[in-house]
């Protein structure tokens, strides 16, 4: 009997290091099948992070896009392809009419281009009292073209606070 019992602990025994190193091996095929799909899943979520990021560029730059568009139709209307000389005129007396001033004469000096404008020379008299100006100037800084003021020339007439106003101008326009 002890010959049959020690046996069968011989065959527990050896059972049980068989199981013991099945279970270790699977244990460590699990551990390398886990360690590998970490990888991949490390790997995954980088390339994600990479196409978030070239997301929010692409987001950006069509935004960027947009409003470079919207700055572009303004400087359109600003420096328009043609000098259009007859729009600014009315222009011009759109802004005097509004300030109550009047309008006496209009003066284009010739045309100088630069890298890629034209810069045109005008002088503008116009009649009117000292608070007119000022509402005129105001108009002057949303009008619809790009102009620079280089100077205001202000000689009295002879009532009180009214004078006539030479206003020493440049409007631009692209090369045509």
């Amino acid at each position: 009997m002890n010959n049959q019992q020690g046996s069968r602990q011989r065959l527990y025994l050896i059972s049980f290091i068989f199981i013991v190193l099945v279970a270790g091996l699977c244990f460590v095929w699990q551990f390398r099948l886990f360690q590998g799909y970490k990888q991949i899943w490390q790997q995954e979520e980088q390339r994600y992070q990479a196409a978030s990021k070239r997301l929010a560029v692409a987001k950006s730059l069509g935004e960027r896009q947009q409003q470079l568009a919207r700055e572009a139709a303004v400087l359109s209307q600003l420096l328009p392809a043609e000098t259009a000389e007859e729009q600014l005129l009315l222009g011009l007396q759109k802004g005097l009419d509004m300030a109550g001033m009047k309008f006496v004469q209009l003066n284009f000096a010739p045309k100088i281009a630069l890298d890629d404008l034209w810069e045109i020379p005008l002088e503008v008299v116009f009649l009117g009292r000292f608070e007119q100006v000022i509402t005129f100037l105001q108009y002057l800084k949303s009008f619809d073209r790009a102009l620079r003021i280089d100077e205001l020339q202000i000689t009295q007439s002879g009532e009180k606070g009214t004078g006539y106003f030479c206003l020493k101008a440049s409007v631009f326009s692209l090369l045509e």
